[in-house]
């Protein structure tokens, strides 16, 4: 499969990065969206029942540590459902406009058998590396905060595109993934934190709205000191968790768009092939023999005469 002719491929720059990015987003806004919601509502359902007020009420580190040990199993669940869903997004997002025949059962069933497993380990190794960064960043206050984010992410955006075009081989996978971010690393880092400072801006209005309804203003929402308080009790409630749940599935599918891009961009894979499929084919045919290409040299007299 060539990548070259996907409507994310070939973007250098942040200007024709964003507005491919939107395009796409536009183009297949409803099965994207449709995906991102049924993840944000299984999501705020399963974790409607954790109680955060505990670490609220208590300064007790045996308590606070026998709490956090309760939430680990819907913590766990949570994750495991997020994963499958992402991965689900970014698959439709690398997939989908390279095949007419694209079929969601079929797309769901790769996820689960070929790649699922792999990220999860990925990124089980990738959470592990980005302690160092974050604590690093933390002890740099703010500035270095700033840093360590788009760095961290810059891994987890294209390790889903990286396997999914090149393979899902996990060794290969992270030497390959170190490769690209620190490919084109500061121009990486530049796009990475506009994309930061865009996401976190428009889920912070997006998600103040979204109180609205239960807060009855927008300003008592941000200067009610116990606003932290009421978002909790209000989390069962089940015309916030649709309402949340609607308003979250809008950002959803803008990571797995925008770590296409910055794949693309840091690869040869939007202008030549490279996928497993293509690789085995052309192994086949070194081994077989059957250039198609290469024709047979057959001399002629003038060949066999001498030269003068």
């Amino acid at each position: 499969m060539k990548f070259n002719k996907h409507p994310l491929a070939g973007k250098n720059d942040i200007d024709s990065a964003f507005s491919s990015g939107w395009a796409f987003y536009k183009r297949w806004f409803l099965p994207m969206y449709s995906i991102a919601f049924i993840m944000a509502l299984i999501v705020s359902v399963i974790t409607k029942n954790i109680d955060l007020s505990v670490l609220q009420n208590t300064t007790d580190i045996s308590e606070i540590m026998g709490s956090l040990k309760s939430m680990m199993g819907i913590y766990a669940i949570t994750v495991f459902v997020s994963l499958f869903f992402n991965t689900l997004i970014q698959y439709f997002v690398v997939f989908r406009p390279m095949s007419d025949d694209f079929n969601l059962a079929d797309a769901m069933v790769n996820v689960l058998v070929k790649y699922y497993l792999p990220l999860l380990i990925i990124y089980v190794i990738l959470s592990l590396f980005a302690i160092i960064p974050i604590l690093f960043g933390a002890l740099l206050l703010f500035v270095g905060i700033f840093f360590a984010l788009p760095y961290v992410l810059l891994f987890f955006a294209m390790a889903a595109p990286l396997m999914m075009i090149e393979g899902t081989r996990i060794d290969t996978s992270l030497s390959r993934l170190f490769k690209l971010v620190h490919n084109k690393f500061w121009p990486n880092m530049g796009w990475m934190s506009v994309y930061l400072v865009l996401i976190i801006f428009f889920s912070f209005i997006v998600g103040s709205l979204t109180m609205l309804p239960f807060t009855g203003s927008l300003l008592r929402s941000f200067s009610d000191p116990d606003a932290a308080i009421k978002v909790l009790e209000i989390a069962g409630n089940p015309a916030y968790i649709i309402l949340n749940s609607l308003a979250t599935a809008l950002t959803a599918p803008v990571l797995p768009i925008f770590g296409l891009i910055l794949y693309f961009n840091n690869s040869k894979a939007g202008s030549e092939s490279n996928t497993d499929e293509d690789k085995e084919k052309s192994l086949k045919t070194k081994n077989t023999g059957n250039h198609n290409d290469d024709k047979g040299f057959t001399p002629t007299v003038d060949d066999l005469a001498p030269k003068k």
